[in-house]
């Protein structure tokens, strides 16, 4: 059903980006069709999927669209651009309508190693503070080729490292397994940025999308 995305320069993007994009869209379970068209695929725990999503890495964009945008909005928003419609929120909303627009980064970890005093357990890693549960690390998606990693820490555990090492453990079993292991976060959400600085990952690409209200 799948005919994939897209490269050269009808997107700007990277043969690898472009790959890694496609192995996160699976684990979301989606696959692009048409081109451009996000549709759902088979699998437990399907995202939604938005009525617009522009993914950007460099100067480079991709616009990808839901079953709700209409042919003729499709056309219009392809002539305003993945560019403008990463960064403008009127022009895509004079186009599609009212929409909750989010901005996510996402990364890829590079390397990590086991970390002493992670407990693993039925596909969980665990870091305790005495007999407390002080922070885990699991994946928020998971498929045969990559996994994203969620991770929970109790607030008078956090600013202490508990959440860098239950992350570093999650992704080392992610990468012996021959697996992506991805991470993602708002770019609002500040706690999470600064996860992101004291893991041993790599920034892929930006996203923005665009989801009907209520639905986000």
């Amino acid at each position: 059903m799948s005919d994939g995305l897209r490269g050269g320069a009808a997107t700007g993007l990277s043969q690898d980006t472009l790959e890694l994009i496609t192995r996160q869209l699976e684990i979301e379970r989606k696959a692009v069709v048409e081109g451009d068209l996000l549709v759902r695929t088979r699998g437990p725990d399907p995202d939604d999927i938005a009525s617009v999503s522009v993914y950007q890495h460099g100067s480079a964009h991709l616009q990808l669209f839901g079953e709700d945008v209409s042919p003729d909005q499709r056309a219009t928003l392809r002539r305003l651009g993945a560019a403008r419609a990463f960064t403008d929120q009127r022009a895509v909303e004079a186009v599609i309508g009212p929409r909750e627009r989010e901005h996510f980064r996402i990364y890829t970890f590079d390397r990590s190693a086991p970390a002493a005093g992670v407990v693993a357990e039925d596909n969980v890693w665990s870091l305790y503070h005495g007999d407390v549960l002080a922070s885990k690390a699991f994946s928020s998606r998971e498929g045969r080729r990559a996994a994203e990693l969620a991770v929970e820490t109790k607030p008078p555990f956090r600013r202490r490292g508990f959440a860098r090492r239950v992350a570093c453990a999650w992704a080392d079993a992610q990468l012996t397994q021959g697996r992506i292991a991805f991470y993602s976060h708002a770019v609002s959400n500040a706690a999470s940025q600064a996860l992101a600085t004291s893991l041993p990952v790599t920034e892929r690409f930006e996203v923005v999308t665009y989801t009907a209200l209520g639905r986000g």
